[in-house]
């Protein structure tokens, strides 16, 4: 018998206060070769030109070369938010014309082989392939998080579950993926089903306050699963990793 060494649970940070109602945008982007449009492997090549010419915001990998996700800063309102996102997507389209790929949104590519994609080179992705294997490579699909500040933990689940019961409308509002795979998948968003597999797939479980989110994910974290709550597939919860990536003192429930 094969005896796996049992890792320590992770240990969450206390919650850094964030000014309310503060927000962070990413949008992930489709990178696509002319002249059949199949998906790139050239995020890297773009990310490298531009990262250290913006003023505001941030071009960086997701879990595959052929996505590039764009973020803004923390913003104070949703116009700053709207402006910083927009100087980013142009730097990303000036770069991507300079190597002759095109960029584009929606939640699938509507024919590109999961087979074919390489996954980014970060310590975070090669974990969540060690983790979940070739459904790393199928999670090449493409979405929009908004990150709101709140005051305190509990401040964050009360927003949480003040927002869950909009959750059928925002998918209503961004359903943008009915291909899939070469295939009228005959849904509208076909992206939210490709979450299924995941193990921490779909609403939230149901908590209190602050102290029973962070057991929660205590008790998850023994599986290894989820000891950094990155890569989450939840489709909106507080998310403690913000708190480190994004400026001191910020921390955002999530909604995708």
């Amino acid at each position: 018998m094969i005896k796996r060494k049992r890792e320590s649970p992770c240990r969450y940070p206390d919650f850094h206060r964030s000014e309310p109602f503060t927000l962070g945008i990413e949008l992930e982007l489709q990178v696509v070769n002319p002249p059949g449009f199949d998906l790139s492997q050239d995020s890297s090549a773009l990310i490298d030109e531009i990262q250290g010419t913006l003023k505001a915001g941030e071009a960086k990998h997701d879990i595959t070369e052929s996505m590039l996700e764009i973020a803004t800063g923390v913003c104070r309102d949703i116009h700053q938010a709207t402006a910083q996102l927009s100087a980013v997507q142009q730097a990303v389209l000036r770069a991507a014309a300079r190597h002759h790929v095109q960029i584009c949104g929606g939640g699938t590519h509507p024919f590109q082989s999961w087979q074919r994609q390489q996954i980014s080179d970060s310590p975070r992705y090669r974990k969540t392939v060690e983790h979940f294997g070739y459904l790393a490579k199928q999670a090449t699909i493409f979405g929009q998080h908004v990150h709101v500040g709140c005051q305190n933990g509990d401040d964050a689940i009360y927003l949480l579950h003040g927002l869950s019961r909009f959750v059928p409308h925002f998918i209503a509002l961004n359903a943008a993926s009915p291909w899939l795979d070469g295939t009228d998948s005959g849904f509208a968003c076909s992206r939210l089903n490709l979450f299924a597999a995941y193990p921490d797939n779909g609403p939230m479980p149901w908590v209190n306050n602050w102290q029973a989110f962070i057991g929660l994910f205590r008790r998850l974290s023994y599986t290894s699963h989820d000891r950094q709550h990155e890569g989450s597939a939840l489709g909106y919860s507080p998310q403690p990793a913000l708190w480190h990536r994004r400026s001191p003192g910020h921390g955002y429930p999530a909604d995708d």
